[in-house]
């Protein structure tokens, strides 16, 4: 998911997304000495209250903490629904309030940032009831907010004479009170602030949080599901100590006899902790087909640590076989001799053609130098093409025209284009524009004269079929 990662308004005169100019700003500043620089701030702030006003914000840190209190106050009072369109500027909102109490709060006052972050957390279920989340960024600055939480834990306990407080009971309550899996940063980055026997701790707790709810499940008013939360957080904690066998557990504490995908994320456990033998002893196939080539990686990832190449070669192969692409046909290519490599290669030159994917298979003739066997395969198999494949299409149709496969860059758009106006998908009529644009300036190529029907012929059949569409054809010239 992209984040819209916002910042504060930028000076006027400079394009806010111009690193270059700020970075020539920042350079020029530099060169100033202090005087100057105190001169000129001294100027700003008589202009402008809002400058005056951030100068007492930064040199001041309990007018900070009153202004950064404040904010998080506006947003706890606030009762409005926001919808879909306005959750960026409220996640921006939030976002900003979290970078400024770890840039302007933090390295001066811990225990203020600390008890900020505290309050500003608190308010993840409001914040997000009464929004539409539906791309998450309110979600993820939250997750921020619990991460900045564990960085001015760490910076209070670091000040701290022992005894310290009890870090483990205060993570845990907070923990608990995570009804929307924002807080799961406070157990992911709790090695910052506990040591790996108090993580032992907190993880044993948790355990008995999961077996007590186990044990009440099916009971008159009990969840059915209670001991997920404590089963999640021991697993976090696994996870932070780079440990497989409590990740392991973790699992086991409610599904006793671990599925298929349970199994792949044990393994993927063991395997990130060196531990190829544990890793192993998840991946014993058959799979469901669906998931095998999950199993067949993890595998790969198992041999790599092992040093075992030829069972690495042999792995790599059953996947390009079970799904043959770019990406996967280079793995192997890397790992064969020569000799073997030179035939791989010749296979797949022979083989992709046919392959029922022909996006894919067109993608490895190109990797391959083929070009005009991905122009004439392409050419021959239009009909199998989906234009609603809009993740790839576009993509191809841009590569086969760097390798001057012209009549395979007609063909995939016209795809693209027939499908999204026998769809009537207004939205992306735009695209669909710059499809038909890209197929006039090519008409008069001589490749792309050969092909039948003509362009002429083709864009006429086209406006018969949706000439209707004005809203299409009112974006062209």
């Amino acid at each position: 998911m992209g984040r819209d990662r916002g910042r504060r308004p930028q000076l006027k005169s400079l394009d806010p997304d111009s690193l270059a100019a700020q970075a020539e700003l920042r350079a020029e500043l530099a060169r100033l000495d202090r005087a100057a620089l105190l001169a000129l701030l001294d100027r700003l702030a008589t202009e402008s209250s809002a400058v005056a006003e951030r100068l007492r914000y930064l040199a001041d840190p309990a007018h900070a903490k009153t202004d950064l209190a404040a904010r998080i106050r506006r947003l706890r009072a606030s009762k409005r629904f926001v919808p879909y369109r306005e959750s960026g500027a409220l996640a921006r909102e939030v976002e900003t309030l979290v970078e400024d109490l770890e840039r302007d709060l933090l390295p001066r006052a811990p225990e203020d940032a600390l008890a900020l972050a505290e309050k500003l957390l608190a308010l993840d279920g409001a914040l997000i009831e009464r929004c539409d989340d539906s791309g998450g960024a309110v979600g993820s600055v939250l997750r921020d907010a619990a991460r900045l939480w564990v960085s001015a834990a760490a910076a209070v306990r670091a000040l701290e004479p022992p005894p310290t407080s009890d870090w483990v009971v205060r993570l845990r309550s907070l923990y608990a009170d995570d009804g929307y899996g924002v807080r799961e940063p406070l157990l992911a980055e709790a090695r910052r602030l506990l040591s790996e026997t108090e993580l032992r701790t907190l993880a044993s707790a948790f355990e008995l949080d999961a077996r007590r709810a186990l044990a009440r499940a099916g009971e008159p008013g009990e969840s059915a599901v209670g001991h997920y939360g404590p089963c999640s957080a021991i697993g976090l904690i696994a996870e932070t100590l780079n440990d497989p066998l409590l990740y392991e557990r973790s699992i086991r504490l409610y599904s006793p006899q671990p599925n298929e995908l349970q199994a792949a994320r044990i393994a993927q456990r063991y395997a990130a902790a060196g531990d190829a033998a544990g890793a192993r002893r998840w991946l014993a196939g058959p799979w469901p087909i669906a998931r095998e080539a999950e199993r067949l990686r993890l595998l790969d990832a198992v041999h790599a640590l092992e040093g075992d190449r030829a069972s690495q070669i042999t792995v790599r192969r059953k996947l390009f076989e079970l799904e043959p692409g770019r990406e996967r046909y280079r793995a192997l290519q890397e790992l064969l001799e020569p000799d073997a490599a030179a035939a791989f290669e010749a296979e797949v030159r022979r083989a992709a053609p046919g392959y029922a994917d022909p996006v894919a298979g067109a993608r490895l003739l190109f990797t391959l130098g083929a070009v005009a066997e991905a122009d004439a395969m392409l050419r021959r198999r239009a009909s199998d093409l989906d234009g609603r494949d809009y993740g790839r299409l576009p993509e191809l149709a841009e590569e086969a025209l760097q390798h001057g496969a012209v009549t395979a860059a007609v063909v995939i758009w016209r795809a693209l284009l027939t499908s999204l106006l026998e769809r009537a998908e207004s939205r992306a009529y735009g695209h669909g524009a710059r499809y038909l644009e890209q197929l006039r300036a090519l008409a008069a190529a001589p490749k792309a004269m050969q092909l039948v029907p003509t362009h002429e012929a083709w864009e006429a059949e086209l406006r018969r079929a949706h000439g209707r569409k004005t809203a299409f054809w009112s974006r062209l010239p």
